[in-house]
């Protein structure tokens, strides 16, 4: 893991507001590696910028495996299980909008179980908690 910079405004000791960086700071990598905390990134500054949401249907006895194996595909962002129409819903980062039907092709190829009902591709969003946003996803001020 990287070096965090040191806090603006912090002082020469370390200290920011009464308490000590270092310590703060390994205690944030010991959450991070326990998997309490994940660190994000905005998608627009990644070589991913479409997002996909995927709802599909499962057998009951297979919800589980499904999910574990789909939770390993690089793309993945998040495989979540719910009750009701859909068994489980999962949204991935692509290269490209092309590669929706690669990846529908080797989930039909590799989980024949788990059939997708329904798919969304997420639109650029101009506008994010009150904030407007440039064409990167950045805050205009």
């Amino acid at each position: 893991m990287g070096h965090a910079r040191k806090a603006a405004g912090s002082s020469a000791s370390g200290h920011r507001g009464g308490v000590a960086l270092g310590p703060l700071r390994h205690g944030f990598i010991d959450l991070l590696e326990a998997g309490v905390l994940r660190r994000e990134v905005a998608r627009s500054y990644t070589p991913w910028p479409v997002c996909v949401w995927y709802f599909m249907r499962v057998p009951a006895t297979k919800v589980e495996e499904v999910a574990r194996r789909l939770s390993g595909l690089e793309e993945v962002r998040l495989v979540t299980t719910t009750g009701g129409t859909y068994s489980i819903i999962m949204s991935v980062w692509l290269r490209r909008v092309e590669d929706m039907t690669v990846l529908e092709r080797q989930l039909g190829e590799r989980l024949p179980r788990a059939e997708i009902m329904d798919r969304s591709i997420v639109l650029p969003t101009p506008k994010h908690m009150g904030h407007q946003l440039d064409p990167r996803g950045k805050r205009m001020r």
